[in-house]
């Protein structure tokens, strides 16, 4: 059917249906920034996926690298500490000859400055470089732990400044013994941090990059950052909360950012680490977060553009199709609808979805109107709960309203389905029983029997829970009870003097006690 469309049914013009027509556009523009919108979250979700899996690859590979270069030095230094201890069990050990072997062994070793080795007393008297000053490094806690330890392997220092050169390195230290097995010296080698920075830049990270490796303690060993070198001094433990508080739940591995101030150069960057479970060092690299994102602002400048420009081309179409229209009987079609739904909503408490008193009324109307015809008894309760007002004051109006929707299913599951519950208004609930049979000692017996099921269902014991999206749930457990008034109609009377009826009965209920049932005691039907 040209230019109309079917509502219930009945063909509506679209003729003029300037609001409909305003949101199809909008509906169009919405739908796709929502698009463009997660696209570009998909692409920043990649961009910092790729981050993740390019720093957490690179540490996996440095780790892999620095612990196979430990693992060749020591092995040097095993091969120096046979040679020292099968010349030391000699009554001349030839001082060049060791010297050359130790050269030998550091020429083979990348990146590995110096092998030396010392007496019992903590001379240095060996090594590749051929020291000539005599310098003892008996006051060292590494030599007084291995002088004290005959089973110990190898010692991983921190960095330490050498006595010698004055320089900073990092060194790998095995204890000498003598042919019984006493303490005869140590034999260490040490890591030039300048080599240590070459070996990093042959990462060749983008701008702004960084790569860190630290001791066990986390003190730096060395640190290159890849557009000015390193700013930070050997030895520096100075480091960023992000790290701190990852470290505390990723001993091993583990990605964090660094934002702005929180970083300790003031560039923000993602980092990963990894922890050598076989030697204790830390390595650690970063990527320049600006940078990285760098391509994906440029997108989202784009698509911002674009959705604009869509928005401005869909609302001059939109200009273009109104002009051509006329609106008055779809408006009229549309309020027609919105009022059927105010009916309806005026109908139904919002909380309890339960008929309201205005439906229960209408209701009521119509019972009585049947039970006039058929000479049938109706009964109607009213309840209200006891002490509800104490929950609200305690706990709070949420576990109030969540205490009246349990109450309003408790009640329902207690009814035949053509019976009524209704939300009253506050704490209380009208219940309208239809069809009790002729006989009035019947119909009073089963609206007692209802009322006492009810009373039974609503005492039962309550658990309210509140969920709350910054803390866990709150709960409580509650009891509460029920002052139920019942008085029975037959074919006449006004709802509203009914409902009074049972008013007046639940506050009997009230005065006796609370937690009971009553019957309305001046109902004019006891006299038939």
């Amino acid at each position: 059917m040209d230019g109309e469309i079917a509502m219930g049914g009945t063909p509506v013009p679209l003729r003029r249906s300037r609001p409909i027509l305003y949101l199809y556009g909008v509906v169009i523009v919405v739908a796709i920034a929502t698009m463009a919108l997660t696209l570009l979250v998909y692409l920043r979700q990649q961009v910092t996926l790729n981050l993740e899996e390019n720093t957490q690859s690179i540490a996996r590979t440095l780790e892999l690298t620095f612990n196979a270069q430990i693992d060749a030095i020591d092995v040097g230094l095993i091969a120096a500490k046979r040679e020292l201890e099968r010349q030391n069990s000699s009554d001349q050990p030839h001082s060049q000859s060791i010297n050359s072997y130790l050269h030998l062994i550091t020429a083979s070793l990348p990146n590995t400055e110096i092998i030396r080795a010392t007496n019992a007393a903590g001379d240095i008297i060996y090594g590749s470089d051929s020291p000539t000053a005599l310098v003892n490094i008996a006051d060292r806690d590494y030599f007084q732990q291995l002088k004290g330890d005959p089973s110990a392997g190898l010692l991983v220092l921190n960095p330490v400044i050498g006595r010698l050169d004055k320089k900073w390195g990092w060194s790998f230290v095995r204890r000498l013994n003598k042919l019984d097995g006493s303490f005869n010296g140590v034999v260490y080698a040490r890591l030039d941090i300048p080599r240590i920075e070459a070996m990093f830049m042959q990462v060749k990270l983008v701008s702004s990059g960084i790569i860190a490796l630290r001791d066990k303690d986390l003190g730096l060993i060395a640190r290159y950052r890849f557009d000015g070198g390193n700013t930070i001094p050997t030895g520096d433990k100075k480091l960023s909360v992000g790290f701190l508080e990852v470290l505390k739940t990723h001993p091993v591995e583990g990605t964090y950012t660094a934002l702005g101030d929180n970083s300790i150069d003031g560039v923000s960057r993602l980092y990963s680490y990894r922890v050598s479970q076989k030697y204790g060092f830390v390595i650690s690299d970063g990527l320049d977060m600006g940078v990285a994102f760098s391509y994906w602002r440029t997108q989202a400048y784009v698509t911002v553009a674009l959705v604009a420009l869509l928005a401005v081309m869909v609302a001059f179409i939109v200009s273009l199709i109104q002009k051509s229209w006329v609106s008055e009987e779809l408006v009229a079609s549309n309020l027609a609808k919105i009022d059927l739904q105010m009916r309806l909503i005026a109908f139904f408490d919002p909380l309890t979805q339960l008929p309201n008193r205005r439906l229960l009324k209408d209701r009521l109307s119509q019972a009585i109107a049947t039970s006039k015809r058929t000479r049938g008894f109706g009964a109607l309760m009213f309840l209200d709960l006891d002490n509800f007002k104490a929950l609200n004051d305690v706990h709070g109006h949420e576990f109030g309203d969540l205490l009246l929707v349990e109450a309003s299913k408790r009640i329902s599951q207690c009814v035949r389905a053509v019976d009524t519950v209704s939300r009253f208004g506050g704490d209380e609930f009208v219940v309208l029983l239809n069809d009790l049979g002729s006989e009035q000692d019947l119909a009073i017996q089963a609206a007692t029997q209802v009322a006492e099921k009810i009373r039974a269902a609503l005492g039962q014991p309550y658990s309210l829970c509140v969920e709350h999206q910054e803390h866990a749930p709150a709960v409580v457990e509650h009891r509460c009870t029920a002052s139920i008034g019942v008085t029975l109609f037959v074919g006449d009377g006004m709802a509203d003097d009914i409902v009074q009826r049972a008013d007046v009965a639940m506050y009997q209920a009230k005065e006796v006690g609370r937690n009971c049932v009553r019957l309305y005691a001046n109902d004019a039907i006891e006299l038939l």
